[in-house]
């Protein structure tokens, strides 16, 4: 039985609904294009949403630690925006942060009680000024 060679390369557009499969083989002179079905989870999601869990929007005052391999710098006041399983979202005024750091974060609200280490997943310029981090538990 001769072997075939298959090139699947799967099209992600804006939106994960429409996600479409190019099956290109070596007997085949055109590509065929099939939409693909994607579990409910990933219904509605957008490319940039690839959350694990569902984040729950906060305003919560928190700390964070300079760069675990900054020994020069100290830590800082922070306001927490977002909370999930998996993650935390967060705003500074003055800092940025580089992606792949990992930091210790403290967080401290009414009922709430968070102390752990997270590593930087995105830091962006914010529209009100500063910049918003998001960083992964880990």
């Amino acid at each position: 039985m001769p072997h075939l060679a298959i090139k699947v390369v799967v099209n992600l557009g804006p939106n994960l609904a429409d996600a479409t499969i190019v099956n290109t083989s070596a007997h085949s002179s055109s590509p065929s294009v099939e939409p693909i079905e994607l579990s409910p989870q990933f219904a509605g999601s957008t490319a940039t949403d690839r959350r694990r869990s569902d984040r729950t929007r906060q305003n919560l005052p928190g700390w964070v630690s300079a760069d675990a391999n900054d020994r020069q710098n100290r830590g800082g006041s922070v306001n927490i925006v977002d909370l999930s399983l998996h993650g935390i979202g967060f705003h500074d005024e003055s800092r940025r942060y580089k992606v792949g750091a990992t930091h210790w974060v403290v967080v401290s609200g009414e009922a709430l009680r968070l102390s752990t280490r997270v590593r930087v997943v995105s830091c962006r310029p914010s529209s009100e000024g500063g910049f918003d981090i998001g960083a992964s538990f880990f």
